[in-house]
């Protein structure tokens, strides 16, 4: 998943079905992407930190038209060794996802 220029409170990520951890990238003052014909204007401010994030996976089996569902439990999030962050930490909310409800699970501040 690739977001460009993204600016809410909120951001929505999935986590993988398929293994017991995601890793997602997280940048702070990236160029823009250039249309095609402007030209990408070098950053020297732009900073990456990588957040990495670990759980144990419960399928669910629902129904032959809907086939399974995963519950992540005991989610878990650390930040990537890195000298320059700009991360500066986060907070596990709810370690169990059980449903897709609008409650926050982690919160990252920076």
């Amino acid at each position: 998943m690739f977001v460009n220029r993204y600016n809410d409170d909120v951001l929505s990520i999935p986590l993988r079905p398929d293994l017991d951890i995601s890793e997602y990238e997280f940048t702070i003052n990236a160029p823009a992407i250039p249309t095609d014909d402007e030209q990408e204007e070098p950053n020297d401010n732009t900073n990456m930190d990588k957040i990495i994030f670990s759980y144990s996976r419960e399928e669910i089996y629902v129904n032959r038209a809907c086939s399974y569902k995963v519950h992540y439990l005991g989610l878990q999030a650390r930040l990537d060794q890195d000298d320059n962050r700009w991360i500066n930490r986060i907070t596990v909310n709810e370690a169990n996802i059980v449903n897709e409800t609008d409650s926050t699970h982690i919160s990252i501040y920076h």
